[in-house]
């Protein structure tokens, strides 16, 4: 029997959740009759395949229980792709769940639609302190189908595995295979189901319940130490895959799917300054860059205008050391005393370049230390005429440049990269 949707549960040693996530599935008998639920048992050694087991034979043309060597998440999604039943195919994570009457609402609305891609909101469930984010983006009116062309790539976010629900069919014709044994690979479902769709449609249910916090989650610090190489992995594989083709599409489509990428690599550039050897992120960033140009010389010349985190580690690796000592500066000042400023601190304190005060307008800081360097009063902080003032904040960083300005520091001795001046 043909499904209208197959949900893909990659599941690994998730014995703690698999049982909530199960059970948010567990509808109507009408919506149970239109959906597939593949559990992929990835490998687990703890109690995942019982319990998923325990489902199955429960809801026996629903639950499906296919256990597997262990090959990462995008095995898991792979096995989908080819083996799903359903029209339409969406993933979801063993800690994870959805909402089930949302689920429900949307798998009703999902009848009525012939659309390629769907789109619908989700909630971010913080797991330290419960908090809930709804996460409910791009500009596109509920319910209505729209193609994918140029006016609609600007109604467009980044799409998130989680808001996502895609064509089976559409993975199939155009070959579609992710990553194995490797993080962060709903990126590369999320980057091709992007590319290949022609039309999308959003509903305005928040399907999907996305945990965070858990100890090591790929996305937590610890995880993405761990895992340190993955996002490189995941855009190289997809720039090596796409390099023959991807010049076919519009400037405007492949623009879109670039800030996909960009995002990936954003957090990738991330997780590098959280890396204590400096020679290693050194080598890696050198590494990525190359292979970047090397495949995609395009994407390499829109992701050093639109990712600043790039920007932020380069200067810091790269360009504030090289001006340092051609020019022989006598130290660095940092603007911005919260957690950019302190990774900027940090790295330039490791390539043993002196930084002598941190700067920062919020009073309440002045006479603490970031990462044992004084933080005082911008009025205080200039005391050195040969000093290189590199911008740490995030948000406003042209407006602190132009407060620099004012105190009479030049242009050619502030380092800006989060400048939107370019």
């Amino acid at each position: 029997m043909e499904k209208l949707l197959t949900v893909s549960i990659a599941a690994y040693n998730v014995e703690l959740f698999l049982e909530t996530t199960l059970h948010s599935l567990e509808g109507s008998t009408e919506l149970l009759d239109k959906i597939e639920i593949l559990i992929i048992n990835d490998g687990s050694t703890d109690e995942t395949v019982h319990i998923a087991e325990k489902w199955e034979k429960r809801y026996p043309d629903t639950y499906k229980v296919v256990t597997k060597e262990n090959g990462g998440h995008g095995s898991t999604l792979n096995y989908a792709i080819q083996n799903a039943r359903g029209k339409y195919l969406r993933m979801l994570d063993g800690d994870d769940w959805y909402d089930t009457d949302a689920f429900e609402s949307f798998v009703r609305m999902l009848t009525h639609t012939n659309a390629d891609l769907v789109l619908t909101p989700y909630k971010r469930i913080y797991v330290p302190d419960g908090h809930v984010e709804i996460v409910n983006r791009h500009s596109l009116q509920c319910n209505q189908e729209y193609i994918m062309s140029n006016g609609t790539f600007t109604l467009l976010e980044n799409p998130h595995a989680a808001e996502l629900t895609v064509k089976t069919s559409l993975l199939r014709k155009n070959r579609v295979r992710i990553t194995e044994h490797c993080c962060y690979t709903d990126d590369m479902l999320v980057f091709f189901a992007s590319l290949f769709s022609k039309t999308v449609i959003k509903y305005e249910n928040n399907v999907y319940q996305y945990r965070i916090g858990i100890q090591g989650q790929s996305v937590s610090d610890e995880g993405r130490l761990h895992h340190w190489r993955d996002g490189s992995r995941v855009v190289k594989d997809i720039l090596r895959e796409t390099a023959p083709y991807i010049c076919t599409y519009s400037q405007e489509k492949r623009q879109f799917v670039y800030r996909i990428l960009c995002n990936t690599l954003s957090f990738q550039y991330n997780t590098l300054l959280l890396i204590e050897d400096i020679d290693k992120v050194k080598k890696m960033a050198d590494e990525l860059s190359k292979t970047i140009e090397y495949y995609n010389g395009e994407f390499s010349d829109y992701l050093m205008q639109h990712c600043i985190w790039k920007r932020f580690l380069e200067n810091l690796l790269f360009l504030i050391p090289h001006q340092y000592l051609k020019d022989k500066r006598n130290a660095v000042v940092v603007f911005g005393a919260g957690k950019t400023g302190e990774k900027a601190v940090r790295v330039l304190l490791k390539e043993n370049i002196t930084v002598i005060a941190v700067l920062d307008n919020q009073e309440d800081k002045w006479g603490t230390e970031c990462q044992g360097v004084p933080i005082v009063s911008p009025q205080n902080g200039i005391l050195e005429k040969e000093a290189l003032y590199f911008i740490a904040v995030l948000h406003g960083a042209d407006t602190v440049q132009i407060q620099l300005r004012s105190m009479g520091i030049q242009d050619k001795d502030i380092v800006n990269p989060f400048s939107r001046e370019r």
